[in-house]
């Protein structure tokens, strides 16, 4: 079996954190990372224990080169293998829940209940938001106004796909997305 290939550390949590256990969750306990070597290249491999009922859970990738550098947050200029556009659009969508959550945190509710500087997790979720809509175009091809059909190679993508607005899809839409998170971190990140 062909390993999963991640572009990035970033892109490994993402995915782990995108299969819960069976159990429902994502954290773990005792968790051990590695890297190997394999004659497709190098591995990242991460193992731990859920915490949620104590089964053994283990995640090997198969990774771009010794060291990747990218200028994004999840890895070059090619869209993703192992998270699909469907997926990054459910991450998306997530991440702007977190910061309006965030954002009305940090108003009257800090001041009652002292919650703190929420700016850096209000900067970290607008971010995470911005990526996974850049993620989203990677799938569009040049001569393209929408991510194709086979971009949604997951079940979960192709789920969200179905219950989602065709336009949430388009680049148009995409794009204005992404330039209305790049206004929200101006003015709160």
């Amino acid at each position: 079996m062909a390993l999963p290939y991640a572009r990035s550390i970033a892109e490994e949590h993402l995915y782990m954190r995108l299969h819960p256990c069976v159990c429902g969750s994502v954290a773990g306990t005792g968790i051990r990372h590695g890297t190997g070597v394999i004659a497709q290249g190098l591995t990242s491999d991460h193992e731990f224990v859920c915490k949620g009922c104590g089964a053994e859970r283990r995640f090997v990738f198969r990774l771009p080169g010794l060291t990747p550098q990218y200028d994004d947050m999840y890895g070059g200029p090619d869209p993703s293998q192992i998270i699909d556009a469907g997926e990054w659009r459910m991450v998306a969508l997530d991440a702007m829940g977190r910061a309006q959550l965030l954002r009305r945190q940090s108003t009257g509710v800090r001041k009652i209940f002292d919650r703190g500087d929420q700016k850096p997790q209000l900067r970290r979720a607008f971010e995470e938001a911005l990526a996974s809509y850049q993620e989203m175009l990677k799938f569009i091809p040049p001569a393209a106004d929408t991510i194709p059909d086979s971009a949604f190679f997951t079940e979960n993508g192709r789920r969200i796909r179905a219950r989602e607005p065709y336009v949430a899809f388009e680049r148009s839409f995409i794009e204005a997305m992404i330039d209305g998170v790049r206004s929200d971190l101006a003015a709160d990140g």
